[in-house]
Order: C-alpha cells, then structure tokens, then sequence
C-alpha cells in the first residue's frame, strides 16, 4: 500500500518504470555513430513551452518527440522525459542520470526507439532506455534477479537455512559461504556479528 498526499490508502498498480542499458561508444559503435549523424535541431516554441521552469533553452543539447508525444530533452546535466498526460504528477516529469541510466551526464544525442523509450549518445557510451508497463512485483522480481547474478556479496553467508530442525541442539554449526569457504562455528558467530 502507499498512502497518497491525504493520506488514504492507494493500491499500486502497474506503470511505466525505467530498465536502462548502458554501453561504453566502442562496445556498439554502429549505434554510437547512427546517433552522433542525427542533425541537430532548435526548440520550437511548442517544446519551449513544456520545459519545466528549472531547464532553460539554451541548456538543451538534443531533444525528440516520440509517437506519444513525450518530449525527451538532453542536457549536460543528464536527460529528461515530459509527459504531461501522466496520472501520477511525479512522473510528469523524469530524470535520468549517470551510474544509474547513462555512463555520463552529458547528452549529445538522443532518438525514440519506436516504442516506449529511447537511445541516447552520451560523452562516453550509448544507453538504451525503456518505459515498461511493471507491476512492482515485477519490479521487485527484476531487480532481486539482477542482484543475485551481479552484486558480489563476499564473505556473506546468504543460503543459510536458518531453520530450526538444521541447527537443533547446536546453535553454532559450521556454515559455507558464498566462496565455497568453510567456516568453523566460532568464525561464523564472528562473521555474524
């Protein structure tokens, strides 16, 4: 449940959510030079007008409108998507920024992907970023997997089956960690501490 601005309880439902690919330029030069050929193209008014007040004209580097007519604007500072048909106001207005969605901040170009995201041409990579239709169980699901297979959890005892029937009547057994490594009970009390 998350509660809304009054306070009431509202359900979450599935909506649009961010899975970004980021590529450093030399792993997909194609893509890299396909975007970096685009031409350059002035704000018109129409796009001047959906700016938030906090992006001004001459801070954009790059910017398209995709069939749905969500504007995606570029700066130096990152990349934006508007969308002001959204129901949620806080998803009027998005940002994406290094480390999470893109190598680096500075946009150079940027093109819809013909559904519901974009390819963008940064300093240093090209990153593919999707809108996707998830449920945050989904979500949730995604970004456990993503987790298990990328996060190096060194030294953490994660599988342990913590139950009662495995370590009855000894409460310090031996326990494996994620490194194959075997540890006596008293460095497992020590790791867990």
């Amino acid at each position: 449940m998350k509660h809304d601005y009054h306070g009431k309880p509202a359900s979450l439902s599935a909506r649009l959510m961010r899975v970004a690919r980021r590529y450093k330029r030399e792993d997909r030069p194609e893509k890299a030079a396909e975007l970096a050929a685009l031409p350059k193209r002035e704000l018109g008014e129409g796009e001047k007008q959906r700016l938030p007040k906090f992006i001004a004209p001459r801070d954009v580097t790059c910017f398209c409108v995709d069939d749905k007519n969500v504007l995606w604007i570029g700066t130096n500072e990152g990349l934006w998507r508007i969308d002001e048909r959204e129901k949620d106001e806080l998803d009027r207005v998005q940002c994406f920024r290094a480390n999470a969605c893109m190598l680096d901040n500075s946009v150079k170009a940027v093109e819809p992907d013909g559904k519901d995201g974009v390819w963008v041409l940064t300093e240093t990579g090209v990153s593919h970023i999707e809108m996707r239709l998830l449920s945050v169980e989904h979500k949730a699901n995604l970004h456990s997997a993503m987790d298990e297979r990328i996060v190096q959890r060194r030294g953490m005892l994660s599988g342990t089956d913590w139950s009662a029937e495995r370590t009855a009547g000894c409460p310090m057994s031996p326990t494996t960690t994620d490194s194959g490594l075997r540890l006596s009970p008293w460095e497992t009390s020590a790791a867990t501490a």
